[in-house]
């Protein structure tokens, strides 16, 4: 959960790239508790104010992008909840081993984000 390919980031340099992952998941949690196709977030991209907008509109409770940003927040956490109980650890968060030690032949990048900033991404 949480693409980030839209973001205006270097996709090759694991820089900054803690809260860019963390809001894009939060965000993506918020789209499916909606019961909206992840293929609105090409629609509105980052731009959470028109959702909030949107929402507002159509229920007439006045919503706003930060209400919704937390939303977001609190449906990851209560899916880690979920998941620690039924037994998964932050190992079960990380990509295979290859994609550490093999160069993408398309890309030829290595995956070289580091265990402290993915454990950072939800604070584990």
């Amino acid at each position: 959960a949480g693409n980030t390919i839209r973001a205006q980031i270097d996709h090759r340099s694991p820089a900054g790239q803690e809260e860019i992952s963390r809001r894009a998941q939060w965000v993506a949690a918020l789209i499916d508790s909606l019961g909206l196709c992840i293929f609105i977030g090409a629609a509105i991209g980052p731009r959470l104010e028109l959702l909030a907008a949107l929402i507002s509109a159509h229920t007439g409770a006045k919503v706003t992008e930060k209400e919704l940003l937390e939303l977001g927040r609190k449906i990851v956490g209560q899916e880690r909840q979920f998941n620690k109980a039924a037994g998964f650890t932050s190992v079960h968060d990380r990509l295979p081993e290859h994609f550490l030690c093999e160069i993408s032949p398309s890309a030829q990048t290595m995956f070289d984000v580091t265990e402290a900033q993915l454990s950072s991404v939800h604070g584990d």
